[in-house]
């Protein structure tokens, strides 16, 4: 995690000689979110996970009044849902009903398409973003609940069968989403916004496989974006 931390800070530094620009602005933001994971075959999904992400965001404009251009950045995001259905442990000789609470944590740099409108009263401009987010795993932790045994903590990064992990509940490195949102920008002065709005994330890659069943689950979410520009 002072990894991360040094990273996010080098970065902001690296980036604010460029900050000037009239077409670059650097902000940051920390965003609440709902998340879920939805499984096919044999398991079903479970109850919503409470998450949320922070970082640092960047807004690249094609034209001199910001209407149009690329949004990118560098997001924390700590998220995760539960699946339901049977699994096999390296301990049962069948599967058994078992819930699987994951918590996944990613690096996230998303890349989308940014359309504002011109500011009204000077003050608020509307925008809309649609695009990729790319999600790398670096933490995931999983708690298995069943009628045999009740285990917590159990890394399920790591490979099946392993001393970490006796269960073959495994989740994967790379995750793939496409995002949509919208949102207002407040500006309290020329340059500097505050920024309100909503995102969506859909999961097209599977982020947790269950080797027995070969059930696979994707990753949503549903999240309030708050931040400021600068």
């Amino acid at each position: 995690m002072r990894k991360i931390i040094v990273v996010l800070i080098a970065a902001v530094f690296s980036l604010n000689a460029f900050s000037q620009n009239q077409k670059f602005r650097l902000g940051l933001t920390v965003s609440p979110m709902l998340s879920w994971t939805k499984p096919d075959k044999a398991f079903d999904s479970g109850k919503l996970r409470m998450g949320f992400e922070y970082g640092l965001i960047t807004d690249v404009s094609f034209n001199d009044d910001g209407n149009y251009g690329i949004s990118t950045g560098v997001l924390l995001s700590l998220s995760g849902g539960n699946i339901e259905g049977p699994i096999q442990t390296s301990s049962l000789a069948i599967p058994s009903a078992t819930t699987v609470t994951s918590k996944l944590q990613y690096i996230s740099i998303p890349l989308l398409l940014k359309l504002k409108t011109n500011k009204i009263n000077d003050k608020i401009s509307v925008y809309g973003k649609f695009g990729t987010l790319q999600s790398f795993r670096y933490r995931a932790k999983g708690d298995f609940k069943n009628g045999i045994d009740n285990e917590t903590g159990i890394n399920i990064a790591k490979k099946i069968n392993s001393v970490d992990n006796p269960y073959t509940v495994k989740s994967r490195f790379f995750n793939l989403s496409v995002q949509v949102g919208a949102g207002i920008e407040y500006y309290v002065s020329e340059r500097t916004s505050i920024i309100t709005g909503i995102f969506y994330n859909h999961g097209f890659l599977p982020v947790l496989r269950e080797d027995i069943t070969r059930s696979e689950a994707t990753l949503s979410n549903l999240g309030l974006r708050l931040g400021v520009m600068f």
